[in-house]
């Protein structure tokens, strides 16, 4: 059986906020596309995942996203 090759996992270039978006770090996955995220602003909020990325990029707590 041949060994698997490991791939490093490519970075991704940072995206800076612009007018109406905001840094926030991923608290929990709820699932049904949808994660709590704690802003920078301080509050909570529910943030639902965009079609593009659901199966792409892959979210876990402790991650930052930029939401809008």
């Amino acid at each position: 059986m041949p060994k698997k090759k490991f791939t490093a996992p490519s970075t991704r270039p940072l995206l800076l906020k612009e007018d109406g978006q905001e840094y926030a770090r991923v608290e929990k996955m709820l699932g049904g596309n949808k994660l709590q995220a704690y802003c920078y602003d301080g509050k909570l909020r529910i943030c639902n995942i965009r079609g593009t990325m659901r199966k792409k990029v892959w979210m876990e707590p402790e991650d930052y996203i930029l939401i809008s």
